[in-house]
This record gives C-alpha cells, sequence and structure tokens, in this order.
C-alpha cells in the first residue's frame, strides 16, 4: 500500500477525531467553541437547542471526513471520494445554515446587535 494513501488517512482521521471532540463540546453547550458572530442573536434560553444541534452538524462532518479518508485507504476512486465529499459536505452545510437562521436570525451578526 501506498505511504501517501496512509498518511493521507492518518492527517484526515486526526482531523477527524479533533473535530469529533470539538463537535461533542459543543453539543454539551460549550458554545464558546463558535465564533461570536454565530451566537449573538441567540437568545440565552435557545442557546442549549442551538448548541445541540451545532454540535451534530459538527459531528456528522468530521464523521465525513473520516469516512472520505478511509475511502482513500480502501482504493476508492478519488472521483467517487470526491463525489461523496462535496455531497455530504454540502448537505451537512445545508443543515448548518438552516440552524443559524432558526437561531441566529442569519450566518452572521453584527457586533452590538
Amino acid at each position: 500500500m501506498n505511504m501517501e494513501i496512509i498518511l493521507s488517512f492518518i492527517i484526515m482521521s486526526v482531523v477527524s477525531v479533533i473535530l469529533l471532540v470539538c463537535g461533542i463540546f459543543v453539543y454539551n453547550g460549550h458554545t464558546g467553541l463558535v465564533h461570536w458572530y454565530h451566537t449573538a442573536n441567540i437568545k440565552k434560553e435557545m442557546l442549549p437547542f442551538y448548541a445541540k444541534s451545532m454540535g451534530k452538524a459538527i459531528i456528522v462532518i468530521s464523521i465525513i471526513m473520516f469516512i472520505f479518508g478511509f475511502m482513500f485507504l480502501i482504493n476508492i476512486p478519488v472521483l467517487y471520494s470526491t463525489i461523496f465529499f462535496l455531497i455530504a459536505f454540502v448537505i451537512d452545510f445545508i443543515y448548518i445554515y438552516i440552524i443559524q437562521i432558526k437561531y441566529n436570525g442569519g450566518m452572521f451578526s453584527k457586533r452590538g446587535s
């Protein structure tokens, strides 16, 4: 097996574990890991619901990245792996966008709002 493929899998696995840990922290209410402008307009009583939703989205991204790396490891063609990654990432980004609209009123907030 090509060492470059193994190294790619290891890097993707490490990044996915880091994102998984961050997702778990956010899911458990540590919204400080999310930029201030994504949470500025969220009411205090809605913050736990936002944290759970955003935590799930981050965990899904970590799983997508791990699967993407694993697809290289088992020699799935790069085109198929990339198509999987892009479709899964876009779906998760749409989910994040919906979360931001629902809880924050938009993707970003103005300072002082």
